[in-house]
Parts: structure tokens; C-alpha cells; sequence
């Protein structure tokens, strides 16, 4: 166990340390698949915008879940100070302080990005290498500040709430559609419509940029992969951290195994993937221009990214499976159920 000072910093530079690797792998492999030898302003001013604009609301999200669960497990003590105050009418919802994170400190900051990675540029481009590594950097400094920020007042607060007060105010369902649904809809239909912008062929106020639709799918799976992987392991920390905090019971439906599960979801994938490719095929899409590509990217990945988070939040919420005990000799056999 360590001093509250202590978690708060280790926190930030873990998290400094974890968004340049996330970060890093993300637009590597993007820039990697762009097939061009150097990036050019308008590429790499809306891949720096659409990344640096989100770091603030994930990060913010975990300082109110991961910091508070490590709380929550001794991990470290609460200055004396705070354990003397009376305990706050209710938990606070995680993702109202990552939107808030986005909107005060993302947007300023990326509209900031906006103007200056242009003066940046060497001979009006950038080498692949050395954008990635300063798109990581910042993002790492960005989110240890984000969460060293979020870890102050807004935790002492969370961690002042009774465990009586803690449950959500509604049945499972509607903690599901307000707290997994929702946002994760909002933010990755956002996150990926602007992410167009970075990748289409030309610059963005020509007419005739865009994107034929070999990438649009090609991207689309690569893209629908990381996401199924990525919210369905954000969901399971999340839900379960709230499953442990006593902010929602389980659900009495009984859970498939993790094998099965993971099944279903590369499943989902392949078929969402087949269903774009029916309807670019079938209405014999060649070719979208880039506004479009932003508007099927917001649509497209916001109803992909609410589906996967609706499932896999059921599956971590629901009762895990049980096996029946070998009965004895003599005796008739029995079951155990799962303890909720």
C-alpha cells in the first residue's frame, strides 16, 4: 500500500507510458497503411487532431475507474483529511467526466494542433517515423495531465460515497444503453468519422479526393476488428469495475464461456464486414468522396461500436456458468449455482 501523493503520480506516468505505445501502434499502423512514403499536412494535421482531441475523455474515464478500483482494492490510503468528510449523495458516471475532459481540455488543445503542425512540416511533409513518435509523445504527456487532474477532487468525491449509495438508479438495461451504449457510440462515431479525413487520397478540399472501395473495406475490416477487440476489453474493465464498486448487481441471465463469446464476436465482425461489402457492391459504389466517407465512417462505426458494447457489457454482467459437482457414491447428485 502507498500514500495517496504516490498513486497519483504513478498513475500519470503509467498512463503517459501506456497512451505513446497505444498510440503509437494505432497511427503506425495507419501511416503504414497509407502506402506513401511521407505524410502530407493534411494527413498529418487531421490524424493529430482526431487523436489528441480524444486522449483527454479516455484518459478521464480512467482515472474514474481504474484509479477508484485500485482505491477500492488497498492499493493505496486516502489523505487523513478526507476520510474525516461525510460521503456524497451519489457515483458519479465516468463517461460525463471523460465528455467533459474532451470538450474543456481536447478540443482547445486539437483546434490549437490544428494550426500549428502545419510549421512543423520539413519541405511541406513528414516522415512517417518522426510524426508518430511526436503524436505519441504528446498524447502521453497529455493524458498524464489529464489524469493526475482527474484524480484529485473528482476521486476524493467518488471515494467519499457510501457503499449504500452507490447503485445506479435503473434496471440493468438502461445501465447498459447510459453507460456502454451510448458513449461508446458517440465517442468512436466521432473518433471515426474524423479519422477519414486522415487517410483519403488528396487533400481534403479537392473535389476529387477520397477513397476507392478496395481500402473502404480493407480498412473496414482492419478497423471493425480493433474496435470488437478493444471495446469488448474496455467494457469488461469497466463493467466490472462497477460490478466491485456495487454500482449494478448482475443480471440473472446466464453468461456463454469466454471461448464461445469470443466466437460470437469475431463472428458479428465478419458479418457486419460482408454486410458493407453487399451494400458497396450491390449498389455499385466504386468510389466515395470525402465528406461522405465521414458521414458513413460517424454512422457506420457509431452503430458498430454501440452493438459490440450492448453484447459485451451483457456478458460481463450476466451470472457466470457453474460446473455440476461429481456426485458422490450413494448419493443423488446435485448442482451448485453461480453466487451473484
Amino acid at each position: 500500500m502507498v500514500s495517496f501523493e504516490t498513486a497519483r503520480v504513478g498513475s500519470a506516468v503509467l498512463t503517459a507510458i501506456a497512451f505513446f505505445i497505444m498510440v503509437a501502434v494505432f497511427t503506425g499502423t495507419i501511416v503504414d497503411g497509407l502506402g506513401v512514403a511521407r505524410l502530407t499536412i493534411d494527413q498529418a494535421r487531421w490524424m493529430f487532431v482526431v487523436v489528441i482531441s480524444s486522449v483527454p475523455a479516455f484518459a478521464a474515464h480512467g482515472a474514474a475507474t481504474s484509479f477508484v478500483d485500485a482505491f477500492a482494492q488497498g492499493k493505496f490510503t486516502l489523505p487523513t483529511a478526507q476520510r474525516a468528510e461525510p460521503g456524497a449523495d451519489t457515483t458519479c458516471n465516468p463517461w460525463r467526466n471523460a465528455m467533459r475532459a474532451g470538450a474543456v481540455v481536447g478540443l482547445p488543445v486539437a483546434l490549437l494542433a490544428f494550426v500549428l503542425v502545419p510549421r512543423l512540416a520539413d519541405s511541406e511533409s513528414f516522415s512517417k517515423t518522426g510524426f508518430v513518435l511526436v503524436l505519441s509523445a504528446c498524447s502521453g504527456v497529455l493524458a498524464a495531465g489529464v489524469m493526475f487532474a482527474s484524480t484529485g477532487a473528482a476521486f476524493l468525491r467518488e471515494a467519499a460515497v457510501p457503499e449504500a449509495k452507490r447503485r445506479f438508479a435503473g434496471s440493468v438495461g438502461e445501465y447498459i444503453w447510459q453507460r456502454h451504449v451510448i458513449p461508446q457510440a458517440l465517442i468512436n462515431g466521432w473518433f471515426n468519422a474524423w479519422a477519414g479525413l486522415s487517410i483519403v487520397e488528396g487533400a481534403v478540399a479537392d473535389p476529387d479526393s477520397g477513397l476507392p472501395r478496395w481500402i473502404i473495406l480493407a480498412e473496414a475490416a482492419l478497423t471493425t476488428s480493433f474496435l470488437a477487440l478493444g471495446i469488448a476489453l474496455g467494457t469488461r474493465s469497466y463493467a466490472g469495475f462497477d460490478l466491485r464498486w456495487g454500482v449494478i448487481p448482475r443480471s440473472p441471465e446466464r453468461a456463454t464461456s469466454a471461448l464461445r463469446f469470443s466466437g460470437q464476436l469475431a463472428g458479428v465482425t465478419v458479418s457486419v464486414w460482408l454486410a458493407l461489402s453487399l451494400v458497396m457492391f450491390g449498389f455499385g459504389i466504386e468510389r466515395l468522396s470525402t465528406w461522405p466517407i465521414v458521414v458513413y465512417r460517424a454512422i457506420f462505426y457509431g452503430t458498430y461500436a454501440g452493438l459490440i458494447a450492448n453484447w459485451s457489457a451483457r456478458w460481463v454482467l450476466a451470472t457466470p456458468q457453474t460446473r455440476s459437482k461429481r456426485p458422490e457414491p450413494g448419493l443423488a447428485a446435485t448442482t451448485t449455482d453461480a453466487v451473484p
